[in-house]
């Protein structure tokens, strides 16, 4: 029985070794896993940080550029504003007696306006 005894011994511990590393390996690689996973975890923390640098920078920018607009359309709208002044004015100066009759045309009408809307 001590020769049959020795090859199961021998196999019983080979297997017994190749479960052990077959253990350590399945430890080892859970450490690895998380240790990735860490890692991972960090570089979307970097990523999604630039990115929100990168939104807020670019918000900035568009709202730059649009108050610079708007502030173009304000100084053009002050230049129409005061060319039609002026062309009022000069209207006024070279042809009152139409603006007389104009301003009365249209106080008329308002006033007809205004009295069919109250006996409605």
């Amino acid at each position: 029985m001590g020769s049959c005894e020795r090859p199961l011994e021998n196999a019983g511990e080979r297997v017994g070794l190749a479960l052990g590393a077959v253990v350590n390996q399945t430890r080892e690689l859970g450490e690895m896993m998380q240790d990735r996973m860490s890692e991972l975890k960090q570089k979307f923390r970097v990523i999604a940080g630039r990115r929100s640098a990168q939104v807020k920078e670019r918000a900035s920018e568009l709202t730059d550029e649009a108050q610079q607009a708007l502030s173009e359309i304000a100084l053009e709208t002050r230049r129409e504003a005061r060319h039609w002044e002026f062309r009022a004015r000069l209207y006024a100066r070279d042809y009152p007696f139409h603006l007389i009759g104009g301003a009365a045309a249209a106080g008329f009408a308002f006033g007809v306006l205004v009295r069919l809307w109250r006996e409605e």
